[in-house]
């Protein structure tokens, strides 16, 4: 893979890594009701999401927003970053763009931290940057990428020009842009 790490990112470094890895809670155990309509595990310490709402989830480090809004969350909770990758759900938004989601999602998760990636539904926006971060850190093809994604979120359905887009990360993940 000609995969080049974006470097100009905010380094996941200075952001204290939790105490412990943050285990995933046994659905329904131990976590409070959700303002999201949709929560889904995607992988230990990996959760897809549609709007948040006041609360981000109980455990979780790290909110990767890429709606139209952004958060507005009340005090008292355990975030370290919160990041607003603003997308509109149509046109793709660029090879660069995707790549440094993946940088985000890929270097908090070195570091142990639980993260969610959301939109207003959890079915394009979001299904966009983790079929890329599957494609890119588990060197799935597409169709893989999105069985798998689908397996977890059965409402993961990117629009079809995120697919073209998607499609076009795959030539270059293989080595062919």
């Amino acid at each position: 893979m000609n995969y080049q790490p974006n470097n100009n990112l905010p380094d996941a470094a200075q952001v204290p890594a939790p105490a412990q890895p943050a285990a995933a809670p046994e659905p329904g155990a131990g976590r409070p009701q959700l303002d999201a309509e949709r929560l889904y595990e995607i992988e230990p310490g990996l959760f897809q999401a549609s709007s948040l709402g006041a609360y981000p989830p109980h455990g979780v480090h790290v909110v990767v927003n890429v709606s139209d809004q952004p958060n507005e969350f009340l005090p008292g909770h355990e975030l370290v970053a919160v990041l607003h990758m603003p997308l509109a759900d149509h046109a793709f938004p660029g090879i660069d763009w995707l790549e440094l989601a993946v940088d985000i999602i890929t270097r908090f998760r070195r570091k142990n931290h639980t993260v969610v990636v959301h939109c207003d539904s959890a079915e394009s926006r979001s299904t966009l940057v983790l079929l890329g971060y599957f494609m890119r850190e588990r060197a799935f093809n597409l169709e893989e990428a999105l069985k798998d994604l689908q397996s977890k979120n059965p409402h993961a359905d990117p629009n079809h020009r995120f697919l073209t887009g998607l499609e076009e990360y795959e030539k270059k993940l293989e080595g062919g842009a």
